[in-house]
Formats: structure tokens, sequence, C-alpha cells
């Protein structure tokens, strides 16, 4: 796909396709043969349906809506690994659960993301131990991984984890999973889990919420501890987020992050008792209104953390590296970026830009990625990255 360097209006971006766009439902009703037989860069329609859970390795813009689900007799895990040079682009889906009405949770499906993937406006239910573990580039935009523990099947859900690479979270609601008791246990407890795990690489987060798992009473039988909302190991930031741990009634309340020298936030909750709270203020936010579709505008919008110069740029590559005066991860080299706009703002006051797409239909499957820099001394600080597909 080649695209034309004008996005401020996306009118001169042109398409030359390549790619084969595959339509769920007749003759192709099963999903794991066309993701076997499409080729990167290939756009599948789920056009509403629901699938069992799907080994992806290759690069495929996968559009809902429609859901990948567990069932009798289908794995409980969808694997994604795509190759270098390459990205995978998922919009619109639902990871659920094996469950049946009334009896709860019998297994989870847990999503496990490597190398470079694009969640939006997806929702990872129920997994086991954890509902979405990612290493790689990761994008997360307008997503929810949902923490809710109840369950026939005793086990911990809910949650994600950070191994390696870089991911980030803009305009997300990430809940941990909640304790669940089981008799059967040696403490009685399937314990709760945090709403981010960051085991390594670096976070950049925008705009989202975390909530960790609440503990439980168990009566005459020892109580359960609830979970702090993030334990950040590797390198983290928060512009303009929320953290709340889960409640704990076994004990005292529990510290919202947990995180050492490499964790920095800005404008950001913790819990609901105090205001926004900063220790790197010169952070930038970043929030989409929506996402990219034919006909309509998509509003997209930098928090600023200081008073200096302010740009939001965009692009076609997605690409995460490194840039000599850019402190955070940046998307492409800044010489791929497009300005979409500048501005030298109010400390914490909003700077947008709006992007209208044409109602051109060879646009669907276009991928646009976008960040916020602000200048901070001689280098510049730079936003979670958002990306989102034409629709």
């Amino acid at each position: 796909m080649v695209l034309a360097r004008c996005l401020t209006a996306f009118a001169c971006v042109s398409a030359a396709s390549a790619q084969t766009v595959w339509s769920m439902g007749s003759p192709w009703t099963d999903l794991a043969a066309v993701i076997a037989a499409a080729a990167p860069g290939d756009i599948v329609l789920l056009n509403g349906m629901t699938f069992p859970p799907i080994v992806m390795n290759k690069g495929l813009t996968i559009l809902g809506p429609g859901s990948i689900a567990a069932g009798v007799g289908t794995a409980l895990q969808s694997t994604l690994t795509i190759p270098a040079g390459e990205r995978a682009h998922l919009s619109d889906v639902g990871f659920v659960p094996y469950g049946i009405p009334g009896f709860g949770l019998l297994g989870g499906h847990k999503v496990v993301a490597n190398g470079r993937v694009t969640f939006e406006h997806c929702f990872f239910h129920q997994g086991v131990p954890n509902n979405l573990v990612v290493s790689g580039d990761i994008l997360l935009n307008r997503c929810s991984v949902l923490g809710d523990a109840s369950s026939f099947a005793q086990q911990t859900v809910g949650g994600m984890v950070v191994q390696s690479g870089y991911c980030s979270l803009v305009d997300c609601t990430i809940r941990g999973g909640n304790a669940v008791f089981c008799g059967g246990c040696p403490s009685y407890w399937i314990p709760a889990t945090v709403a981010l795990q960051v085991n390594g690489g670096t976070v950049a987060a925008s705009n989202t919420v975390f909530i960790g798992g609440s503990g439980g009473l168990g009566g005459v039988f020892v109580s359960a501890l609830g979970s702090s909302a993030v334990q950040a190991a590797g390198t983290s930031y928060f512009a303009d987020c929320t953290l709340t741990a889960g409640a704990n009634p076994a004990g005292a309340p529990l510290p919202h992050l947990v995180g050492g020298a490499t964790t920095f936030y800005a404008r950001t909750m913790f819990g609901t008792t105090t205001g926004p709270q900063s220790n790197a203020r010169q952070l930038v936010g970043l929030q989409m209104s929506q996402s990219l579709r034919l006909g309509q505008t998509s509003v997209l919008t930098a928090i600023a953390g200081t008073g200096t110069l302010l740009g939001i740029l965009a692009g076609f590559d997605g690409v995460v590296g490194t840039h000599p005066i850019v402190v955070e991860p940046v998307l492409a080299p800044v010489t791929n970026l497009v300005t979409l706009t500048l501005a030298n703002p109010v400390p914490g006051s909003a700077v947008t830009h709006a992007l209208l797409v044409p109602s051109a239909p060879a646009l669907v499957g276009v991928a646009l990625f976008a960040q916020a820099f602000q200048l901070d001394g001689v280098v510049l600080r730079a936003s979670a990255a958002v990306g989102s597909v034409v629709r």
C-alpha cells in the first residue's frame, strides 16, 4: 500500500491497493482457514460473527464488529506472533471466555501478543491468569481489559502484563481480577490480580483508568488481600490517568502504584481522595475522540504539560524507535512524521486537531499513527502513541 503524505484532511491520501479483502460469511466461514490463506497486509471483515480462538503469525488487519470466543473443544488462548517488518491491526474485536449463563466462567480466554500489534476498541474478557500478555510494539486505543473474576471453575483472571518492548495505552480501561473464594485451596482464596503488571520494557499511558482487583472477607476463614492498580518494574509514564487500588477488607488500604525510580506521572489521580498528582509535570497527554471512519471527523487532543511549544504529529509507519532529542519512544523516524498542529499552550490546557476522513472506500484499512511532542528545555517529551485504522 502506497500512501501520499498529506494528512491534514486525508484528501491527498491515495492507496495503491495490493491487499485482498476477505469478508467472513459464505463462502468464508472458517476464520483460521482465512488467516492461513491471507497474505500480510490483507483485510479480514468479521461482519458481526463469532469464531474460535485464533493463532495468527502475519500482519493482517482484522476489522469487527466480531468476537473471538472460547468454547467446548476449543483452545483457551489466542496467540498473535507477528514477524519483523509486519504489523497486525485488530479493531472492534471482543475476546470472550468460555462460560454458561447461570454457571459463570468455565474457561478463560487469554490473549498473547508478540511483535507489532495495534488493538483498537477491543475487549479482553476473562483470561487465565491474565487477560492480555504483550511483548514487542503494542498499541491499545480505546480498549477494555475486564477483570470480573466470577467463576464456577475457580481461577485467577484479569488484568494485563507487559513483558518487554513498548506498550502504549490511550483512552483504555484496565481492570484486575477480584479475589475468588475457593474452599479447596490452601488459603481458601484465589488471589486478586493487579490491573497492569510491567515486568520490563516501556509503558506509556494517557487518559487511561487502571483498577486493581479487590480482596474479600471469608467469614470464619481468612480474608483475601486486594491488589494495587499498577506494579511497574520497567519504565512507565502515566499522563492524565487514574490509578485505583482494589478494596482491601483484610487490612489497610493498598498503594495504588508500586513502582521504582523509573515510574513517572503527570496530572494523574491516585484513588479519589486527592487531586491530580505529578512527579514529572512536563509529560504530555493524548486522546482520540473516536476511531477513524469514512466521512467522519476524529479529534486528536493533546494535554500540555507546560507552556512551551507543543506539536501533534502523525504518520503511517507506526515503527517504534528513538531519537537523540526525544526522551520517550517515538513512532517512526521524526523526519517521516507530518506536523498536524503547533501551539504555545497554557500548562494543563488542551491542544486539538480535527481529522476528517473522506468517504473514499479505498481508504478502508489505512492505518494512521499519531503522537504529541512538547519542548522541555533542549529535549522533547513524547506522549503515548495512538493508532487507528480507517473503517
